[in-house]
């Protein structure tokens, strides 16, 4: 997919991405120099983790829309053009049933966060913050497989007409 192709939310989610790994690269790297100082920010190693959280789920989204999750070519290799197109929809459907568990799990775990007042240990945020990555992640995801659901309905019936 060449850069004009992208929508804008490809853009968003893209920045959004870029500027948390910034972020962490950035407190892990002052952090390594203070720690050879000897300080240390107790923070540091806690915010990162979240971010990763963050960059994994988001990030997971956009690897459904560039068709670089991974996954098993061994069926699909042997199907025709119709059989994958097939295939990729009963996937596709398998896996949207998956995040949009997994997005109402999330939904659930962040509204008991807010319900304990849970916060993090040393950042002393609600727990709230680094839990929603989960339910933004995979409504993100859900909405990528819902494209290319419909994506590969378009194509089956031009295959069949």
């Amino acid at each position: 997919m060449s850069q004009s192709d992208k929508s804008i939310l490809d853009r968003i989610i893209g920045g959004f991405i870029g500027a948390l790994i910034l972020i962490a690269c950035f407190v892990l790297f002052v952090n390594v120099v203070l720690r050879a100082l000897g300080y240390s920010l107790k923070w540091a190693e806690e915010l990162t983790r979240y971010i990763i959280v963050w960059v994994t789920f988001i990030g997971g989204s956009m690897c459904i829309q560039d068709g670089t999750h991974v996954g098993i070519d061994v069926l699909p290799s042997r199907l025709g053009p119709k059989g994958k197109l097939i295939l990729s929809i009963i996937i596709n459907l398998i896996s949207l049933a998956f995040v949009a568990v997994m997005a109402y799990l999330g939904v659930e775990m962040v509204m008991q966060a807010i319900r304990f007042r849970q916060i993090t240990a040393a950042m002393m945020i609600p727990m709230a913050v680094p839990y929603l990555g989960v339910p933004v992640g995979c409504a993100l995801m859900s909405i990528r497989y819902i494209q290319q659901i419909h994506l590969s309905i378009k194509a089956l019936g031009r295959k069949e007409a």
